[in-house]
């Protein structure tokens, strides 16, 4: 079985399940979905140091978006629109700007956990979770990082189809 083969059937077994599962428990299956991405876009080199490194990036994003949202709350005026643009220069130079430590270098991480929380914004109560504190949406956080965890088990589950079908073939050619 071909790598591109493995992980085409474990992405779609795995994310078939995510999708089916994530609105049971409460969770956003999309925002699922961008912690899957993020886990495959990480250039750690997959497996555990593409997870931690992404699960630090995502984290730092929710917390940078998380914080400009207060930030916007707080600072609600006429002027909002300068405010949201100071705001998003920040987080933006600090996203950067913490990349020259390692677990931090995975910049597009980072703003994963941005974007996907800032698009969460408008989901403020999610199917009786509690998901709003001062226009914070807390389910994002661990739809993303379920999302992330989901990226690592279709990569594993492609290392186990690898496994069991190469095997069988190298067992039908000594036959």
């Amino acid at each position: 079985m071909t790598s591109v083969v493995a992980i085409s059937l474990s992405t779609g077994i795995v994310c078939g399940i995510w999708n089916f599962i994530a609105p049971i428990i409460g969770m956003l299956g999309w925002g699922g979905f961008g912690g899957c991405t993020a886990f495959f876009a990480c250039p750690a080199g997959g497996g555990t140091k593409s997870l931690t490194k992404t699960l630090i990036c995502i984290i730092t994003g929710f917390i940078l978006s998380s914080a400009c949202v207060i930030a916007g709350n707080i600072f609600n005026t006429a002027n909002s629109a300068i405010i949201a643009s100071i705001f998003s220069a920040i987080l933006s130079y600090v996203a950067v700007a913490v990349s020259k430590w390692n677990l931090w270098s995975y910049v597009p991480g980072i703003f994963f956990g941005c974007f996907t929380t800032f698009a969460a914004m408008g989901d403020f109560i999610y199917e009786g979770v509690l998901s709003c504190c001062n226009g914070i949406n807390f389910v994002i956080l661990p739809s993303l990082l379920l999302g992330v965890f989901v990226g690592f088990l279709c990569e594993q589950g492609a290392n186990i189809l690898r496994k069991i079908f190469n095997k069988e073939q190298n067992q039908n050619i000594d036959a």
